[in-house]
């Protein structure tokens, strides 16, 4: 797979369309951020976007980093993209635009997108991609309808008539009640908290501790002068 990867990414590169990168970050790699990067760099890519390894769907046996190794990881690619301007990762472009921001911008960010996916049937799930094609013996399908028979809009209105959607809509109000991270995140993926906890009702999952939190800390402490290991 990486081979044909990389003969992609060439073929690309000789008739000159540009590309940007999603990788995962496994626990194996939470040390070796500034070589990932470099790889990167020399790749050709201006843009990349890390996911740290979590437990959802298909990913059922991974290995979560631990919120440790995924702040020494931040830390390290903070301290890369301060040395290195030619290659802008999602994660740190995402933090620096959020801290650019007013509180009012903040507050009409809030609106969560119901994100709605439509299968090959027509089928539309809402709230996550992940869930198209998933069965649950509490949520069933996840089915909000059909585009072959409703349109988009209306199958969106009727999102409330779903109990993973008021699930998740009820564990967003309590994220933003107790969580300080809150207003950067709103609110934890609804694949995240269903793959990890079997339910869209919790509230921080390891997607939350690993690709949110994790970035502000390491910052806090690079601006504080508590970065080195």
């Amino acid at each position: 797979m990486f081979d044909r990867t990389m003969a992609g990414i060439e073929t690309l590169k000789r008739r000159g369309i540009p590309f940007t990168v999603l990788a995962v970050v496994s626990q194996n790699s939470t040390g070796q951020a500034a070589q990932v990067l470099d790889f990167m760099r020399e790749l050709g890519t201006s843009w990349v976007g890390f996911n740290v390894e979590a437990k959802e769907g298909a990913n059922s046996d991974g290995q979560t980093p631990s919120i440790d190794h995924a702040r020494r990881f931040w830390r390290d690619t903070f301290e890369w993209c301060r040395r290195n301007t030619d290659v802008t990762v999602r994660e740190v472009s995402n933090l620096w635009g959020f801290l650019g921001l007013t509180q009012e911008q903040r507050d009409a960010d809030s609106r969560h997108d119901p994100i709605p996916t439509i299968g090959w049937n027509g089928d539309v799930v809402l709230l996550s991609p992940e869930l198209l094609g998933v069965r649950s013996t509490a949520y069933d399908d996840f089915i909000a309808g059909n585009v072959l028979q409703d349109d988009l809009p209306t199958i969106v209105q009727r999102a409330a008539e779903l109990l993973y959607v008021r699930e998740f809509t009820a564990a967003l109000a309590t994220c933003k009640q107790t969580c300080e991270f809150f207003s950067f995140c709103q609110g934890a993926h609804a694949g995240d908290r269903f793959f990890e906890h079997g339910t869209f009702a919790a509230t921080e999952t390891d997607h939350c501790r690993n690709t949110v939190q994790a970035p502000v800390l390491a910052l806090a402490e690079l601006l504080h002068g508590k970065g080195s290991r």
